[in-house]
Formats: structure tokens, sequence, C-alpha cells
């Protein structure tokens, strides 16, 4: 567990360090980091759907501390992705793409963090992860993010008590109006990458329509982040899982293809 939270908290340190405002962006992140551990909290405690293991070294009561530190990276790099797809997108626009990218991010991460046993959920869906807990990634990702572009900068600090509100009422909603009653056991793989593949052509599409990149660092960061998730799945692998994991990849290989190509153009 060590080796994954030193790691994690290199991620963090890319994420910042290739930031054109390295000042805005720890502010932002410290934003970000404390509304998702309000989010956090509350829903263990007010659910009980999920637990973090045990063997994380240090925790702000129900949530581990590199937890915290993580998430700003990965709302902020879905951030930088969505303004790629749609640069001049509208608060409202921006937030919803951040959502849907960080439940593509989040449907990969969680079975394979729920397989390395980093933490448990007491609900069934996808590789022993409800849909509903996926859902609620993207939820407080474009929740956060529509606040911190909507309000003024003064107001931004109302933004993480804001935030896990606006995650808690669509979670309910989302939980009391479908879930609750239906996709509630674990589904055949072959149901999992049918979900996936429509979504990740739909992804890859959109970028090679906005010809969508990224700067080199961002791909470095994001590179290092998904370099911790293949550790952990090939160090206990699963060919199940590995399949499921293939499906990603499609608008990713675009976004790098695209990004790289050009770079090289710009230094020819």
């Amino acid at each position: 567990m060590l080796l994954v939270e030193c790691f994690s908290l290199l991620v963090l340190v890319l994420f910042v360090a290739v930031d054109d405002d390295r000042a805005k962006c720890l502010r932002v992140a410290a934003l970000i980091a404390l509304g998702a551990f309000l989010g956090e909290d509350t829903c263990i405690r007010g659910y009980g759907f999920y637990e973090y293991s045990y063997e994380w070294h240090l925790f702000f009561d129900k949530v581990p501390v590199v937890v915290l530190l993580i998430w700003p990276a990965v709302v902020l790099s879905a951030a930088k992705i969505a303004r790629a797809l749609v640069p001049r997108a509208s608060p409202a626009r921006l937030a919803f793409l951040v959502g849907a990218l960080v439940i593509f991010d989040a449907a990969l991460i969680e079975p394979i963090a729920v397989h390395a046993r980093l933490w448990h959920w007491t609900r069934q869906g996808i590789f022993q992860v409800p849909i509903i807990g996926i859902l609620g990634w993207g939820f407080y990702a474009g929740s956060i993010v529509f606040l911190l572009e909507r309000l003024p900068t003064r107001a931004r600090l109302v933004a993480p008590l804001v935030a896990p509100l606006m995650t808690h009422t669509m979670l309910l909603a989302g939980w009391w109006g479908l879930f609750r009653y239906t996709l509630r056991f674990d589904l055949p793989v072959h149901v999992c990458v049918g979900l996936v593949l429509p979504a990740a052509l739909v992804y890859a599409s959109a970028a090679i329509r906005a010809r969508a990149t990224l700067g080199l660092g961002d791909l470095a960061a994001r590179g290092a982040a998904t370099s911790l998730f293949v550790y952990l799945l090939a160090r206990d692998p699963r060919t199940d899982l590995l399949l499921y994991g293939a499906a990603f990849t499609l608008p990713h290989v675009v976004i790098v293809g695209a990004s790289l190509r050009v770079r090289m153009l710009r230094t020819a």
C-alpha cells in the first residue's frame, strides 16, 4: 500500500508541476480536495456502501489522505480534456463533459482498485462495483467544476460545501429512481464490455472531430496515473478484467496520437 500512496502523491505533484499557473492550480486543487473529503466522508457514513482498506497509512476520518490529494488530479485532468474537446464550453457544458469523462475513467479505476483491495463495496454491479458508485465520481466532478467556473472568485470558497450537497442529491435521485430496483447483481463481462465500447467510440469520435490534443506534460501526468493501475492489474492479472480494460483504450490512443503528431509538426 505504501507504494500506491507514494505513487499517488507523485501523480498529484506532476499534475501541478505541468500546469501553466501552478499557484492557481494549487488553490483550485485545495478546494476540490476539501469538497471530495466532505462528499466521500458523508457518503461512507450515510450510506455504508463502501469502505477503504485499513492498510492505508493515514486517514482523515473515514477517507485516506492520499485519496483526497488525488481527487484534484482526476478532476483537473478531465477538465483539460473537456476544454480540448470543446474549447469555448459554457460552465454547464464544461461541467457535463467533465462529469462524463470522470465517469468513463472511474468505470475502469473502480474495478481495478477493488480487485487490488484498495477499497470494497457492499453492493454489486460492474466487477463488484455498483453503477451508482461509478456515477458518483462524475456527479461530484461535474458539480465542483460547475461551481468553480460559475461562481465569482471570492465566492468559490463555498464550492466545497455546495458540491457535496449537489452530489448527494444526484446520488439519491439515481438510487431511488433506478438503481435500487435494477442492476443490483454483478454483470457478466460481455455486458460490462458492451456498456463501455459505445462510450469509448463516442469519446474517440469526439476527440477526432475536435482534433483534441494535450501538452506533453499533461500526457506524462496522465500516463503516470494510468501506469499505477496497469501495475495494480499486472500484479494480480485477471483475464476478464484485462479484456474489460482493453475496451477503454481507443479514445486515449486517439488523443495521445494526435498530441504527439502536433508536437512533431511544431518541432519539424
